[in-house]
């Protein structure tokens, strides 16, 4: 089995075991363990490739947010903002390094819309949930300018690379909106599923590029 089509298998046994759980409100271990095999099955095959460091950072770090929401305790909150801005800060750094920066942009002007418009987007999403991050500012504000930069960073890379685009700007919201609901008083697991998989499935054409 290649890289590509594992990835795609595993992908879609891990989508489908998770909106299975999630629609029958199944305990929530199971819901992280179904997660945390997804975001498993990415990272090993990504090893397995020998990919960059950085995606198997960001992977990492993905996962232990996720395994940081399993339980309540007293540092749940900043290990879960931690894990995010790690994730989001070794994407960014991958496309860093792979993208051509401003001579991408140069060379084709319509970059331009998801160069410009994913830290606007980004902005405006962080301005929407002000209320309920405020209280972690800085790091949510870290974590909303490490996922522009990376969403923004994706759009200069070479077209092989171009399911990358989309999946950084995916999981870069996805991080934003993971922000609001690690800080919430209660656990909303509708809009939690719906962070996860929008998350989960940016990471998986992240992914996808870069093994492919």
């Amino acid at each position: 089995m290649t890289a590509e089509g594992g990835l795609i298998g595993f992908t879609a046994a891990a989508a489908l075991a998770h909106t299975g759980l999630a629609s029958t409100r199944a305990p929530w271990p199971f819901q992280t363990a179904a997660r945390l095999f997804a975001l498993g099955a990415l990272l090993g095959l990504a090893v397995l490739d020998a990919a960059p460091a950085a995606l198997i950072a960001g992977l990492s770090a993905s996962a232990a947010a996720e395994a940081a929401k399993a339980r309540e305790w007293r540092w749940r909150a900043p290990a879960i903002l931690g894990a995010i801005l790690l994730a989001n800060l070794a994407y960014a750094w991958l496309f860093g390094r792979y993208g051509a920066g401003r001579a991408a942009l140069e060379a084709e002007p319509w970059r331009a819309p998801g160069v410009f418009g994913a830290p606007a987007l980004a902005a405006m999403l962080l301005t929407g949930l002000w209320p309920a991050v405020r209280r972690w500012a800085p790091a949510c504000v870290s974590i909303t300018a490490a996922g522009a930069v990376s969403a923004s960073a994706a759009f200069t890379l070479p077209l092989a690379f171009w399911t990358a685009m989309p999946g950084a700007l995916l999981a870069a919201m996805a991080s934003i909106g993971a922000c609001a609901l690690a800080l919430s008083e209660r656990r909303r697991p509708g809009l939690e599923a719906a962070a996860w998989t929008a998350g989960f499935a940016g990471q998986a054409l992240i992914a996808y590029a870069i093994l492919h």
